[in-house]
């Protein structure tokens, strides 16, 4: 393994080349023989996994080797640095009050500045902003902690805007200082298309999927990728393109086994890239590879951690989606050799569950086509302007031909006990029907603003089925009738304004639920979703305008 000193380190730190400092650091192990005082290149691990690839679980994992008091400056800096991005108050206020003696400054500056800017202590930010600068000039390392520390989605951005535009001079046309005109946009991203740095490609790919321009996006991603510049952020966002557009599904899986073989090697990492990969393969049918991959990673669905929890429901679903097809290869295979037309189900992962299978619906055989979009709710779509998921939703319905079949099966993941309308009506107190009306209002009425130009052969909206899952733990809504009723309500006003617009309502929820207000258990194939064998007799349910 290639030794690193200490000034090649901070190079890479304040270069924020964190990619080639992780790839030197990467294969780095607790060592028993040496006094972990001496482990810098551990602690940095830490730090990379932790603030650079989102791993809050394997770097806990070598935080805990590190003891209180930390005498090496660099492993110090490193360690705060951990236990910052972690968001774990206590130990960071700790480390930060606990400094080794010959610390350099602008150690103390960077982890404070980062400390007050993930706080949302924005003015205290500025006066340490002030504080550090030297010479006319804000320092690389200044930049980079502020861009950093800014990634929170509540944070104001005004002072740190009125400071810059006050202090021009001190900004260059550095890379950096430009990311930062961008954050509290001094600037736009107009003039970015030819920058080839690979920090500001980064920016500029995601202002691409704001304009939807996709197809650029994508290739913009593809560019900072092969510039080794990527973060779990950036691969996200490259393999939901890729699997999502048309343009991107050929080389879907040279880009997947890139990200894979680049992420770090845990199952933390390689499970949460390993879910593209599966859901990927059962959308094109390709059944073995998609139970090949959920079989090699299927560990990964034991690990305790809020931040995956919605990857690791796909990995159990599409195992159970598997154990269907092997029992039932008629309804994949068998029937390709008669007439058919297409339906295109668009959703999340509901929309799995008929990708491929072949059934009989509104008098005549069709063949299910998943037009996937990860973490689509209705929400997105009643907030479109702030949501990926309907520029996602948007394009795909702009390839849509003319005299098409559409289901659509969005709204469960609103209904859940844990997220969604619920948790809106019980933490923020509001009422539950305007919350309803709002949400459930909003999806149909952008359906209809994106679908009315088009000639479309039939649109049915699927309901929401009534929930299979224990209501107990993170699932316990406190108000279990109120909650179950909720549900009930959702499907009564997607069922009144679906067939207002003239569409055909799906009522699943009539479908499966029973006398409790619970699932039947007739149809469902976990606690979430419905088996593909429901849709063989889901004429019965199919309320028409």
């Amino acid at each position: 393994m290639q030794t690193l000193t200490d000034t090649e380190i901070i190079s890479l730190l304040k270069s924020y080349r964190w990619n080639d400092l992780y790839d030197l650091v990467k294969n780095v192990n607790y060592d028993f023989s040496i006094s972990i005082q001496k482990q810098i290149l551990l602690a940095l691990k830490a730090m990379m996994l932790s603030g650079w690839w989102s791993d809050n679980f394997e770097s806990v994992k070598i935080l805990n080797h590190f003891p209180p008091l930390l005498s090496d400056p660099l492993i110090h800096f490193a360690i705060t640095y951990s236990y910052i991005s972690l968001g774990d108050i206590k130990k960071m206020k700790y480390y930060l009050s606990h400094v080794p003696k010959n610390q350099p400054k602008w150690m103390n500056t960077w982890l404070n500045i980062e400390y007050l800017g993930r706080g949302l202590q924005d003015k205290k930010q500025i006066l340490l902003l002030e504080k550090s600068i030297a010479k006319n000039k804000i320092e690389d390392y200044v930049k980079i902690a502020l861009l950093q520390s800014l990634q929170h989605n509540h944070c104001n951005l005004s002072y740190l805007k009125e400071f810059l535009l006050s202090n021009a001079y001190l900004l260059s046309d550095d890379y950096l200082s430009i990311g930062l005109s961008l954050k509290t946009n001094i600037i736009n991203y107009n003039n970015l298309s030819n920058n080839e740095s690979s920090f500001l490609l980064s920016k500029y790919a995601f202002h691409l999927i704001e304009d939807l321009k996709f197809k650029d996006a994508l290739a913009t991603y593809d560019k900072i990728v092969q510039n080794n510049f990527f973060d779990m952020v950036i691969l996200d966002k490259w393999l939901q393109l890729s699997m999502t557009l048309p343009q991107g599904k050929e080389y879907f899986f040279k880009r997947f086994d890139f990200a894979l073989n680049s992420v770090p090697n845990n199952l933390m990492q390689k499970g949460t890239i390993g879910c593209y990969g599966i859901i990927f393969s059962w959308i094109n049918g390709d059944y073995i590879k998609a139970y090949k991959i959920a079989n090699e990673l299927h560990q990964y669905i034991n690990i305790i951690n809020d931040n995956i929890k919605h990857y690791q429901i796909f990995y159990m679903y599409i195992l159970s989606l598997c154990v269907v097809w092997q029992n039932n290869k008629n309804y994949y295979e068998f029937n390709k050799i008669m007439p058919h037309k297409e339906l295109f189900i668009f959703g999340e992962s509901h929309s799995l569950s008929l990708a491929n299978f072949y059934f009989e619906w509104m008098g005549g055989i069709k063949k299910g086509i998943s037009m996937f979009v990860m973490g689509i709710k209705m929400y997105h779509l009643s907030n479109p302007k702030k949501s990926l998921q309907s520029k996602f939703l948007q394009e795909s319905i702009y390839y849509l031909k003319p005299q098409a079949d559409i289901l659509f099966t969005i709204g469960e993941i609103d209904t859940r006990p844990d997220e969604g309308i619920w948790q809106v009506h019980l933490k923020k107190e509001k009422n539950l029907d305007l919350i309803i009306d709002n949400t459930v209002g909003g999806y149909i009425e952008f359906l209809y603003e994106n679908l009315k130009d088009k000639n479309l052969s039939s649109v049915t909206i699927q309901g929401i089925p009534a929930p299979a899952y224990a209501l107990e733990g993170d699932k316990d809504p406190k108000d279990e009738a109120g909650f179950l009723n909720m549900i009930k309500q959702v499907n009564e006003k997607l069922k009144e304004l679906t067939l207002e617009k003239e569409w055909n309502f799906l009522d699943v929820y009539t479908a499966t639920v029973g006398e409790d207000g619970r699932s039947n258990k007739k149809w469902h194939l976990d606690g979430y979703h419905l088996q593909p064998i429901f849709y063989i007799e889901a004429d019965k349910w199919l309320v028409k305008p």
